[in-house]
């Protein structure tokens, strides 16, 4: 029995039934997207943009006040762009607006697990839209202006069509996955990574489905597998060689192509490319045209490849010697006897990008005519209309193609962040997903078990042979093998994937969480809930946590730095105290349920099933206050690690500042305010409304002093203490701040020593638990503190003097004398021109290069 009670069908006229718009499970689910729009939207505008919101919330102003974006593939795709200028033209401009388009898909996700219930199971979908809810993760991300609330619901989305196109053959399901693929590669480069993933799904699926179709010759049959197996050790081969460093990263045959030389990998790679060519041939001449163009794993294939191709033109371009994000360089090129001044990128479509179109079109048209051309105007009319930005940027489409993957493919080598191989395994799920994590582990066991189990021969239901052009496996079992496939690919990708990130690890949880909530659902499932009822169980699952917060504190003070029975100071006797009553406490209750469970005679499969569902419940308890520590009290602290660099709430509290001055000297926003370039994200979006703000970059000049506000970033101090003298008073505030990474460079040894060792491990529970560093910092003898956070960078903000002290609440005298330090004058020396061209020119204008240079 499900969340569904069962329905007294004596209760109505079974052929007038009353038609509920909602049963109970709806309701419930109705009740967990309310309290995800809740938890979304709640204070949603008190955390400070950080550095990379800035960035995606300036230039998507800039598009709604000025109609201007040219894609960037730094800022990843359009879309957010589109969607966020859109909002500003609704809701107006500020912190919480620019977090609607997150909050509104991160629920969407949520609430399309609904059309989840034909895999995950009614009672599972349910469990997993909560799970969705109350992740640490899933809740930060989709309050924050990046990408992953949008990947999130575009991947949850993709896999529903795909699955639903295997089980069911039916072409609008084809239409959804080419409207949300095109969306995808127009979000992040990470639809690379999850159509790769897909791909290499329905290709092992279409290998299992290949054995059940009727070959020509079961010789080609084998000789397929062959190759295909021959391809798999090649490219396992082209992965080595590609992460091996030679010295001085000399290749190994530095053959001459052009501006291109062999690599070690490339070999392979070609090897590989030519065994998979093979087997592309062999499967051709092997199996009837007809079947194959109808075997639906094959139909996908082919769908997405075809669409994608051109996306990939980045890869040809490199190994040709261009620069994929070069659109400036224009080259010499001999036409016709004449020389030319070309852009480089014209050889580019010319050579790669042209015939990688046409080959998805004819393959496209090969497949299906019809529905090939729906699915590409979907997909090409989506993609063009959001990088060309509605028509008005007609390079942004080759911009799409090309630089997306090729800014991607370079910033795996400059490795951004440089965080160490196990980052999500060792530190990111431990810490927030710990939930998603043994969830999932659990439900793979139980998962891989009913996909293994083989049905008993009922000869009397047998039906008419199943049609060899279906899937081997659909449904449920699809679901569970895709899931376990999806998770474990995503951990391994963004783990050798050179730039790790924290918000990456939304990518790892989605799948993990699905997983689990499929497996708790599974459970709840099997419960007999009357019998449970009527044995007490409800009373049963009110003592169980009692035990684990037992447990939890007989071990804390166990393992602690101080051991109970030790000392008689407070501190000791409280520790002794704490284990005492623990102990106590644990036997007490042990005792209460062995007596409820030998008096109602439970069987051990409810028994351990009532045990599952209460360890999932606590662990959902734990998991929902770390999401709300981390949403809603340290939302802009430095002590969470979901975040990298990340505003402090000085920022905020200096546009406090900033705002009050303007309003009492100028009724309005027009105060003059100087800006440098290491505080310019976020100032440059929280200063977007201030018509007089100055830009000075690295080199403020004497000139600033108009200026009564002055923004400085550490960089600039020594720079500006010429500039500001004694003229203006300055305030320091913390700029921006990053996690402690004690956790780099881990080794065995150290990581034993993290173990064992009664006080550090003291401190990393603390950290884990209540993120607080006390204890931690003290075994390892440091005096760290928020107000002296390291690693952290610091701003200061400047008041003119005379501008301070017509603001009586910042008690400064009337009087104050400002004095600057004129270094400057002394040293300025007074050239006069030898001859002045035209006293109206300020500066050159419309200037160009002749042909011979000048």
């Amino acid at each position: 029995m499900g969340l569904d009670s069962h329905i007294d069908k004596n209760n109505f006229d079974s052929e007038k039934q009353l038609i509920l718009p909602f049963n109970k499970s709806a309701l419930i689910f109705i009740i967990i997207i309310l309290v995800a729009l809740t938890s979304r939207f709640y204070d949603l505008g008190s955390r400070a943009m950080s550095h990379d919101e800035s960035l995606h919330t300036y230039y998507s102003w800039q598009l709604y006040k000025k109609g201007n974006y040219t894609h960037t593939a730094m800022m990843h795709g359009p879309f957010q762009f589109h969607l966020l200028a859109g909002t500003f033209a609704i809701f107006g401009d500020n912190d919480f607006t620019s977090r609607i388009p997150a909050v509104l898909f991160s629920v969407a996700a949520i609430a399309f697990l609904w059309k989840y219930k034909d895999y995950l199971g009614k009672t599972g979908a349910i469990i997993t839209a909560g799970l969705f809810t109350i992740s640490p993760y899933l809740m930060y991300y989709g309050r924050y202006v990046r990408n992953e609330a949008l990947v999130f619901f575009l991947c949850i989305v993709s896999v529903w069509a795909v699955w639903k196109y295997l089980d069911k053959g039916e072409n609008k399901y084809l239409y959804v996955l080419s409207t949300m693929t095109a969306l995808h590669f127009c979000t992040k480069e990470t639809s690379f990574i999850f159509t790769a993933q897909i791909l290499i799904f329905l290709g092992i699926l279409f290998l299992f489905d290949l054995v059940k179709v009727p070959w020509k010759s079961r010789k080609l049959q084998k000789a397929l597998f062959i190759f295909l197996a021959v391809t798999f050790l090649l490219l396992i081969a082209t992965f080595f060689l590609k992460g091996f460093k030679l010295e001085n990263d000399v290749s190994l045959l530095p053959i001459a192509l052009g501006s291109m030389s062999i690599e070690p990998f490339m070999i392979p790679l070609a090897a590989s490319l030519l065994t998979l060519g093979s087997a592309v041939v062999i499967l051709f001449i092997g199996v009837d045209i007809k079947i194959l163009k109808r075997i639906r794993s094959f139909e996908i294939i082919i769908l997405i490849m075809t669409l994608i191709l051109p996306s990939l033109v980045a890869l040809p371009i490199s190994m040709a010697g261009w620069d994929p994000l070069d659109m400036s360089t224009q080259i010499d090129q001999v036409i016709l006897g004449r020389t030319y001044l070309i852009p480089q990128y014209f050889l580019w479509v010319a050579a790669i990008v042209i015939p990688f179109i046409l080959i998805s079109i004819v393959a496209g048209l090969w497949w299906k005519k019809k529905q090939w051309a729906i699915n590409a105007l979907i997909f090409y009319g989506i993609f063009i209309i959001l990088y060309t930005t509605v028509f008005t940027n007609g390079l942004g489409f080759l911009s799409g193609l090309v630089s997306s993957l090729g800014y991607w493919l370079a910033q795996q080598e400059v490795a951004r962040g440089g965080q160490p191989w196990y980052y999500y395994l060792l530190v990111q799920i431990p810490i927030y997903e710990y939930l998603a994590a043994i969830g999932f582990s659990f439900a793979a066991i139980v998962g891989l078990k009913k996909v293994l189990k083989k049905k008993a021969y009922t000869p009397e239901f047998e039906v008419e042979e199943r049609d060899h052009t279906l899937p081997s496996i659909s449904g449920e079992k699809l679901a569970i093998v895709f899931m376990i496939f999806w998770a474990l690919t995503s951990l391994y990708a963004y783990t050798i994937a050179g730039e790790r990130m924290p918000w990456l690890t939304v990518h790892m949880t989605i799948p993990m969480l699905m997983l689990t909530g499929w497996g708790i659902g599974f459970v709840i499932e099997k419960i007999d809930w009357k019998e449970f009822r009527e044995k007490q169980g409800f009373l049963l699952i009110s003592l169980l946590p009692i035990i684990l917060i037992s447990i939890q504190r007989f071990f804390k003070s166990l393992l602690g730095g101080v051991k109970p029975f030790q000392g008689n100071s407070l501190v000791e006797i409280g520790i002794t105290n704490n284990f005492i009553f623990s102990l106590l406490t644990l036997i007490v209750v042990i005792i209460a349920i062995f007596y409820i469970f030998k008096k109602n005679n439970w069987s051990s499969k409810l028994f351990s099933n009532t045990l599952i569902i209460s360890f999932f419940t606590i662990l959902s308890l734990f998991t929902a206050r770390t999401a709300i520590i981390a949403n809603y009290q340290n939302y802009d602290m430095a002590t969470e690690f979901l975040v990298y660099a990340h505003s402090a709430p000085g920022v905020k509290e200096i546009m406090r500042q900033v705002e009050e001055l303007s309003y009492e000297l100028t009724d309005g926003l027009n105060i003059e305010v100087g800006f440098d370039n290491d505080v310019s994200w976020p100032m440059s979006w929280y200063l977007r409304n201030y018509p007089n703000q100055k830009f000075f970059g690295g080199n403020p000049t004497s000139d600033l002093r108009s200026a009564p506000l002055i923004i400085a970033g550490r960089d600039n101090y020594g720079k500006m203490e010429p500039i500001v003298s004694n003229g203006y008073y300055e305030f320091e505030y913390i700029r921006m701040w990053w996690p402690i990474e004690d956790y780099r460079d881990l080794t065995i040894p150290r990581l034993i020593t993290y173990l064992t060792d009664p006080n550090i491990r003291e401190g990393l529970i603390d950290i884990w638990l209540n993120r607080d560093y006390t204890n931690f910092w003290q075994a390892l003898g440091k005096t760290n503190t928020i107000s002296n956070w390291s690693p952290s960078d610091t701003m200061r903000l400047y008041i003119r003097k005379d501008i301070a002290a017509q603001i009586w609440e910042y008690g400064i005298s009337s009087e104050s004398e400002m004095e600057f330090e004129e270094i400057y004058t002394e040293r300025m020396l007074e050239l006069i021109p030898d001859q002045i061209f035209d006293e109206s020119l300020s500066s050159p204008r419309g200037m160009d290069f002749a042909p011979n240079g000048d």
